[in-house]
């Protein structure tokens, strides 16, 4: 017999780790201090609290769970308020909430216990660069004298002097980045789009090579890729590396615009028209996504634009963005469990079906009469092959909604399965 298919009902009209670490985890991933003394010397002497409720706190900020992580942050400044690793962390979640201004509060706090902390320069300075203000970033980058973040500087304050409009000067940092790191794709890839706008299309393509060397699989460095091969004449293989992203991007819509351009280009004429009507039937869907984007950076503190936004971009596929801007509508306050459920399917869609499990267990046990939730459960539990207990989700499902035609088709399913 064929395996059934369980689907998890999705998208709703109603839009701690077990062990806590004995040590301090440096939270700044990219940072081996400067000057270790005082900093270290400080986290030696933090209090066991502190201590305890940052560790849970970078957690759930891994996690994405951003309220959460910041309630803890502020827990650990409660207890420690001189040290200056919380404030690195809120600036961090601060800054995947896109409160920019509160994530430079938070690293300012920084500056008034240590001007030196490694790294706080570069953040605030990435921070104003988000802001809009590349003059005010370029200051706060050459005020980070940490060499092992000279590459990142370097990289950023090229970032700064192209919003600039100033090439030359941002060519020179780019290089200067990967002189200091000759494996900074991004460096590559940047310093090659500044000699294809400028018409130089042979460094362009070495440099972009150089890039890709290091980072194949990035979508958006094999589409700045093709883009130059299509100016250079080399339609077929342009059209070869859009392909590529198109199938892991279905809904880019430039993606397939180009593949088309680039197909019909190469002489094949009806493949690439019918890209052309994908990319067509995909601008409506575009214009849409750029609008609640920018509304949640213009609002981000509107939980029911990040609650839209997240429904939209799941109905595009771009289920991890969607992920996230859930969880930033999570961090904003309590959300039903109707959109609770929506994003624990986001998280079976994106594969990652232990999270999943976890949140729709959660939602049950908050709601004993959540048939969605009992629903999804039953779905994830066929996928890892208890049947058993998925039979009983199911059953749970059919009890509290029993007009709701899957929780009886899954469970004949079930038993098709088990024959």
């Amino acid at each position: 017999m064929k395996n059934p298919v369980f689907a998890a009902r999705a998208f709703c009209k109603d839009p701690v780790p077990s062990r806590i670490l004995v040590i301090l985890i440096f939270l700044f991933s990219i940072i081996g201090c400067r000057d270790k003394s005082d900093i270290e010397a400080r986290r030696k002497a933090a209090h066991p609290k502190a201590v305890q409720f940052l560790v849970q706190a970078e957690y759930l900020y891994k996690e994405g769970r951003y309220g959460q992580a910041l309630f803890l942050a502020d827990s650990a400044a409660y207890y420690e308020p001189d040290l200056a690793d919380i404030w690195m962390l809120e600036g961090m979640i601060y800054t995947q909430l896109l409160q920019f201004d509160n994530a430079e509060k938070a690293y300012k706090r920084i500056l008034e216990i240590d001007r030196n902390y490694p790294g706080i320069h570069l953040n605030l300075g990435n921070t104003a660069l988000r802001k809009g203000e590349p003059r005010r970033a370029l200051g706060f980058y050459d005020g980070e004298k940490g060499s092992e973040v000279k590459a990142s500087v370097a990289l950023q304050k090229g970032r700064a002097y192209e919003a600039l409009s100033r090439p030359d000067s941002a060519k020179m940092m780019y290089m200067a980045a990967i002189e200091a790191d000759s494996t900074m794709a991004t460096a590559y890839m940047r310093l090659g789009t500044l000699f294809k706008n400028e018409g130089e299309l042979e460094s362009a393509l070495g440099y972009i090579r150089s890039g890709l060397r290091l980072m194949p699989d990035n979508p958006n460095y094999r589409y700045v890729y093709g883009s130059i091969l299509l100016l250079n004449g080399q339609a077929a293989e342009a059209a070869a590396e859009f392909k590529t992203v198109v199938e892991t991007q279905p809904w880019n819509y430039w993606a397939n615009y180009s593949l088309g351009q680039a197909l019909v280009r190469a002489q094949e004429v009806e493949l690439g028209k019918s890209y052309l009507a994908r990319a067509e039937n995909l601008t409506k869907q575009v214009r849409t996504l750029q609008d609640w984007e920018n509304l949640a950076r213009s609002n981000p503190d509107q939980q029911g634009i990040w609650l839209n936004y997240s429904d939209v971009l799941a109905r595009s596929g771009q289920i991890e963005k969607a992920i996230h801007a859930a969880n930033v509508a999570k961090s904003l306050g309590p959300i039903s469990l109707a959109f609770q459920c929506n994003l624990a399917t986001l998280h079976m869609l994106n594969a990652d079906t232990t999270t999943a499990m976890a949140m729709y267990r959660e939602l049950v046990a908050i709601d004993s009469t959540f048939a969605d939730g009992w629903l999804n459960l039953g779905v994830g539990l066929a996928a890892i092959g208890q049947t058993a207990e998925a039979g009983m989700a199911f059953r749970k499902a059919r009890k509290y909604n029993p007009n709701d035609p899957l929780p009886e088709k899954y469970l004949k399913e079930l038993e098709g399965r088990d024959q």
